[in-house]
């Protein structure tokens, strides 16, 4: 499940920028919990989107290196790497403005070797990032 939860939050930065051409120069630790999966898989993208949001990073790298449950919770631990956002270089694509559970889905695929896990989520987006309305919040103040 850790590797889906990494792939989620690589595919929620590929919807708003070119995660190729972001080059890792800061790293930020990420904790959170949930009382099931999908509220963990909310609050990590939730976690994630507001490192955009608030500290303008654009992320390029993920990794969940644990998901362990506990008797009330779920409980995240992972990493994430990326660098300030700079609008030409990293392509702004689309501006997410929120995660959603709607159509939310976390599977389960028995396999041979391993179990193999699939997340299904949505984003509420906003606009083209790149238009002068599609700008990051403090972009839009200048």
């Amino acid at each position: 499940m850790e590797e889906a939860f990494s792939q989620a939050g690589l595919a929620l930065f590929e919807i708003m920028l070119d995660t190729r051409n972001v080059h890792p120069k800061t790293n930020e630790e990420i904790q959170t919990s949930g009382h099931d999966e999908k509220e963990l898989l909310y609050n990590y993208l939730e976690e994630l989107l507001l490192l955009f949001e608030i500290k303008q990073l654009a992320l390029g790298d993920f990794t969940v290196s644990s998901i362990t449950p506990t008797q009330d919770e779920i409980r995240l631990k992972g990493k994430t790497s990326g660098e300030p956002y700079d609008r030409a270089r990293h392509n702004g694509k689309v501006e997410v403005k929120g995660i959603t559970y709607h159509l939310m889905e976390i599977e389960k695929h028995p396999a041979k070797a391993r179990d193999v896990f699939s997340a299904i989520f949505m984003v509420r987006p906003a606009m083209l990032i790149g238009s002068r309305s599609g700008c990051t919040p403090s972009e839009e103040k200048q």
